[in-house]
């Protein structure tokens, strides 16, 4: 049929399909272009491979967006690939390899056909992708003997990655799990166990965490519980000079609480800046914005009196209009700001009640009120301690602040999220919101904006990394150790079920020790106080090529390239992994 380039394709059949495409609803058109007719026309056009590929990818969708690519990487990719991967430690391959290398292109610049590496019509039970490691070392630009001969050493893989989570397993395992934990926290149990933290997903391949609760809790609840830190100031009142009181005045402040039994902030919180900064008033010069509330007595009377005046109008809008009071004096990217659970609108009304109460027959008498009826009561009467963590007036130091609820607090999340991806630019919005970020963020801060303490409501980033993208000019939060980036095919794939399980005698100690090299009398815990902090140095020693070829070797016939690396790799978050 194919010399006189007629007939039916029936009747040329090369072999059995695989199981996979083996189905009865399927014909020879469905994957070859050759299947119209015109065999002998197209026996010689060199486009067929690249035609019969593209009918591939009409099934297999969830390769890339350049699926016949060398890896499916675009070219750049693939150049920072060859310029970076290290050196094989033995470099004269198998001859016929490097005979068959000098016969083919760039890999880089080649859009690859399917059939290249994957070979149909040889049976049911032909495993499509079993391929050879001298296939895959054509390509490559370096080629070796095999992988006890000649593969690269590890470096320092996998730890070059920063972590999600920066936990320092040295101290916790050779520290705090002995000599520390039965000196500070004498009821709790601690292991040293790699599974009491660690477990294996449905596949065996990767290794997962069991959660804070499992993991964490016991020893680190009770700090982020921790009853006598204050918590977080989100807004504050500031000490008033004498004179701006006097009813002399043309226009006095009026009415003002006595002064707190306590030395009240120093610097105004950065939601009361934020809150501030455009009033429905109007906005206001940037030099009336006074946020050091010691320098208010320094300032003129004007200025500290409309300082004094906006302060009292926020808290009448809010009690007039609640939640939407808030968000009408932030910026359309930072409402979630004033939207965000739980709220503090009902202690922000309770605040207003204990410090102006005559805040209503003040306003009204300067025409600055919608209507005659009275301040809406607050849903709820906020203690002045709250045991469970939420909104309170603290009375001592005349401030609303906030005390995390417990791990993952949505509200601090929501803050944090916020503050980290607003643009980096210098605007008057980002330095309030620098200033909420260094009490957020610092874990030994007292629950004040300028002190250092023990204690803190601002531990989250002690253990999640912060990412920079300085693309975007902004910042993210790992709040998960593994991320969407991470779930997806890499370049290198390894089971750790096989490895841990039956009679190989191995543990997670034979492949991750610890490093020795580490001074335990200077290990302290990663405590990060800015977002700029780099990844950690990893706890562990690198990883050691010889360990694997104990069992990975020519005998075992476990050494083939594909045993450990995959072709395709897909939404490739770091090129090397």
């Amino acid at each position: 049929c194919l010399i006189i380039g007629g007939g039916s394709p029936s009747l040329v059949s090369p072999g059995q399909l695989t199981a996979a495409h083996g189905s009865a609803n399927m014909s020879c058109a469905d994957c070859h272009a050759a299947a119209d007719g015109r065999w002998m026309a197209t026996a010689l056009d060199s486009s067929t491979g690249q035609q019969d590929s593209q009918r591939c990818l009409k099934c297999h969708t969830e390769l890339d967006p350049e699926p016949l690519r060398a890896h499916g990487l675009p070219r750049d990719s693939l150049t920072v690939l060859t310029a970076d991967q290290p050196k094989a430690t033995e470099t004269h391959g198998d001859l016929l390899v490097n005979m068959a290398t000098l016969l083919v292109d760039d890999a880089a610049e080649l859009s690859l056909n399917c059939n290249r590496c994957h070979l149909e019509h040889r049976g049911r039970g032909h495993d499509l992708t079993a391929i050879s490691s001298a296939r895959c070392q054509t390509c490559h630009a370096q080629q070796f003997r095999s992988f006890e001969h000649g593969h690269p050493e590890f470096g320092a893989y996998p730890y070059e990655r920063s972590g999600r989570i920066q936990f320092d397993h040295v101290a916790h395992l050779q520290k705090y799990f002995h000599d520390d934990a039965l000196r500070l926290m004498p009821g709790v149990t601690v292991s040293g166990d790699c599974t009491s933290c660690h477990r294996a997903d449905e596949s065996g391949s990767r290794m997962l965490t069991r959660g804070f609760e499992v993991m964490c809790a016991a020893c680190h609840q009770r700090d982020i519980e921790d009853r006598d830190d204050p918590g977080i100031p989100f807004l504050a009142l500031p000490r008033v000079p004498q004179q701006l009181l006097e009813s002399e005045l043309e226009f006095p402040v009026g009415d003002w609480p006595a002064p707190p039994v306590e030395p009240p902030l120093s610097m105004e919180p950065g939601f009361q800046t934020l809150l501030l900064l455009d009033e429905s008033d109007g906005p206001r010069s940037p030099e009336a914005r006074v946020t050091r509330f010691d320098d208010l007595a320094a300032t003129s009377t004007e200025q500290a009196r409309q300082r004094l005046l906006s302060i009292k109008r926020l808290f009448a809008e809010v009690a007039w209009h609640g939640q939407s009071a808030l968000s009408d004096r932030l910026p359309e990217e930072l409402r979630v700001l004033a939207i965000a659970e739980p709220s503090i609108v009902p202690t922000m009304m309770h605040a207003q009640q204990s410090w102006f109460p005559g805040l209503l027959e003040e306003r009204t008498k300067t025409g600055r009120v919608e209507n005659n009826n009275s301040v809406p009561s607050p849903r709820t009467t906020p203690a002045e301690s709250v045991l469970g963590g939420g909104w309170y007036v603290r009375q001592a130091d005349q401030t609303v602040r906030y005390r995390p609820i417990g791990h993952a607090d949505p509200l601090v999340k929501v803050w944090l999220e916020a503050a980290m991806e607003a643009s980096t630019e210098s605007t008057p919005q980002r330095e309030a919101l620098d200033r909420m970020l260094n009490v957020l963020m610092n874990p030994t801060a007292s629950g004040s904006i300028e002190t250092r303490g023990p204690v803190s409501s601002g531990r989250c980033l002690s253990c999640h990394a912060v990412a920079n993208d300085s693309a975007a000019g902004s910042r993210r939060i790992y709040w998960s150790s593994r991320t969407a980036e991470e779930l997806v095919r890499p370049f290198t794939s390894f089971r750790h079920a096989p490895h841990t399980l039956g009679d190989t005698g191995a543990s997670c100690q034979t492949c991750h020790a610890l490093n020795d090299g580490l001074d335990l009398s200077t290990r302290k815990p990663q405590m990060q106080t800015g977002a700029e902090a780099g990844p950690l140095r990893s706890c562990f020693a690198p990883l050691s090529k010889a360990a694997c070829a104990t069992c990975h070797h020519s005998n075992s016939g476990l050494n083939r390239c594909t045993d450990c690396h995959q072709y395709h790799v897909r939404n490739l978050s770091g090129v090397g992994h």
